[in-house]
Formats: C-alpha cells, sequence, structure tokens
C-alpha cells in the first residue's frame, strides 16, 4: 500500500503535463493477444495481434496489426528490439508494412518508480502515403512493483511522433498563391496513456 501512495504525486504530475485532452468523435475499442517466447534471460521472440473497433452499431473493425520482434538486453537497463509490423484495413482491403528499431533505458527513482524512454525508428512501404518513416520519441512512469491487494502496475505513457518523407502536399500564403510543394515532416502527433 506504500507504494502505491508514494507513486500516486509522480503519477499525477505526469499526466498533469496537458490538461487540454482531443478525444475521438467515436468510441474505439482494442483488443489484443501477445506471446513471448524467451531463449534467455536476455533474449526473447515477440509475436503479438492488435484489433481496432469502433464500438458503434454495428460494431465494425477498423484495423488488424500483426508483428513479430526480436528483444535483447544489453544491460539490466539498456535494451534492444527489432521487428516487422503488418497492418491490414478491412473497410478498404489495404494493407501497410513496416520494420522497426527501438532502444530503450530504465532508469528507478527512488525506488517506487520506474522511468523508461525509448527512440523508434520505423521505416514504412510505398503503400503508406503518409511518411516514408518515422521516429517516436517515448516516456514512461510506473510504479516498480505491483500494488498487492489490485495485482496491477499503474503506468503514465507518452508519445511524440515525427514524421519523414511522403507524398507531398502544397503550403500557402495568405494570398492563396502555392508557395511549395513539400513532403509533410515534423512533428505531427502526441498520445497520452494513463494505466
Amino acid at each position: 500500500m506504500e507504494v502505491f501512495i508514494r507513486a500516486i504525486p509522480f503519477l499525477l504530475l505526469f499526466s498533469g503535463f496537458n490538461f487540454t485532452l482531443n478525444a475521438q468523435s467515436e468510441w474505439k475499442g482494442w483488443a489484443s493477444a501477445n506471446l513471448t517466447l524467451s531463449f534467455t534471460k536476455k533474449l526473447d521472440l515477440r509475436f503479438s495481434h492488435l484489433r481496432s473497433y469502433t464500438l458503434s452499431s454495428p460494431m465494425e473493425n477498423g484495423f488488424n496489426q500483426t508483428s513479430a520482434s526480436l528483444n535483447y538486453d544489453l544491460t539490466k537497463r539498456l535494451n534492444i528490439l527489432g521487428g516487422y509490423m503488418l497492418t491490414t484495413y478491412p473497410s478498404g482491403s489495404e494493407s501497410t508494412n513496416r520494420g522497426f528499431t527501438r532502444v530503450s533505458y530504465k532508469i528507478p527513482l527512488a525506488k517506487v518508480i520506474s522511468w523508461s524512454n525509448a527512440i523508434q525508428a520505423e521505416y514504412f512501404s510505398a503503400s503508406e502515403t503518409r511518411y516514408r518513416s518515422r521516429l517516436i520519441y517515448t516516456t514512461r512512469f510506473a510504479n516498480r512493483k505491483e500494488i498487492p491487494f489490485l495485482h496491477l502496475t499503474l503506468s503514465a505513457t507518452y508519445w511524440l511522433y515525427y514524421n519523414i518523407g511522403g507524398n507531398e502536399i502544397r503550403y500557402f500564403d495568405k494570398t492563396g498563391t502555392v508557395l511549395m510543394r513539400h513532403s509533410p515532416d515534423g512533428l505531427h502527433r502526441r498520445d497520452y496513456f494513463l494505466l
């Protein structure tokens, strides 16, 4: 219980970085299944499948993501992961695939909170036109030990996305004249998760 009480201020502080939250216009549900095969204490193979549903009537499948990745712990705190992901969109019979690699580092804070930071690089197939590659920065705070009576771990996670390449878009001046055409490189998305 003491661990839970000590963790609350850190989680509230992190979740308070931005009080303006933008919601989706429709409620969505996500379901996932994961399998991990450990070869050694440091090396494992991970399989994952994620499905998205629109929770309106009728419940419609938005997309499906299947991935496989190899995970290796370089040290107790430093980890590297590489893999492949296939995303399909049933409504348009489309699919995209990507290769990705991620490096993450964990920092224990006051023996109560674990703070991890990660950089993920992704390279997409030609069927993804919004961007060719993407960098993602992730930071996560979580209590280091499970809350005994609830059997769960609380966490707060922030994701920041930087897009590179993709189809060119037109940039206009105040009069409506096209100034240039350029791929929409830059910061385009951020996500918050409180669990």
